[in-house]
């Protein structure tokens, strides 16, 4: 009797490890999108809306779901809140995309969300991630606030020197996209035009014969 004690309780202990993996297996993913500059106390998205996390619940178990974030593992949990009864998502703070990513092209901030039922066994965790878009938010500034070239005067037309490059936070269609001179008061600025291309940032190109 002890013996088929030990194996039952074996085939038991196999059992309830197969259901885990198996629930883990179906933690569900959800992806919401804001830009960057969001402040702090708004919401980001609902898991209790079926459309935008679909559990196949009847109606009552659905409205009975709590929501809570699981912080274990997932750093930026700080940065937000959710529901409990509504399983919205909210900022804790203003979102900076620049600081919390830097020059990443992409920045997703994962949270993780465990959902259960008040009546009944259902349990889920759902792993969030809030991809924080870029906006142009910042201006484009030079390591120095002045630079001074030398060149002969009889330098050929077509003759390159090279600028330092402009830095920007912003990446993308938001960050660098033209260098050009501004007026002078003497016009010397026609004599120059700027290239701006990938392989070549900022490049101070002679344009005419300098007198």
């Amino acid at each position: 009797m002890e013996f088929i004690g030990y194996l039952v309780s074996l085939c038991t202990l196999i059992f309830l490890h197969s259901r885990l993996i198996q629930v883990a297996a179906e933690d569900l993913a959800v992806l919401f999108t804001v830009e960057e500059g969001i402040s702090a106390g708004l919401e980001v998205g609902s898991l209790g809306d079926d459309d935008v996390l679909p559990l196949g619940l009847d109606p009552g178990v659905r409205v009975a779901l709590k929501y809570g974030l699981l912080p274990k593992g997932y750093p930026r949990s700080s940065l937000f809140r959710v529901g409990e009864d509504s399983g919205q998502i909210f900022t804790r703070e203003k979102l900076d995309r620049e600081s919390l990513c830097g020059y990443d092209p992409v920045c997703d901030l994962d949270i993780q969300v465990a959902v259960q039922s008040a009546i009944s066994q259902f349990f889920k965790k759902v792993k969030v991630t809030i991809r924080v878009s870029d906006i142009n938010d910042n201006e484009p500034t030079f390591p120095r606030q002045s630079i001074s070239l030398t060149m002969l005067e009889n330098v050929a037309v077509g003759s390159a020197f090279p600028l330092e490059e402009a830095e920007d936070l912003d990446l993308g269609v938001n960050g660098v996209q033209l260098y050009e001179f501004l007026p002078t008061n003497d016009g010397s600025e026609d004599f120059f035009s700027v290239n701006l291309t990938k392989s070549d940032v900022g490049r101070n190109v002679v344009s005419r014969e300098l007198l």
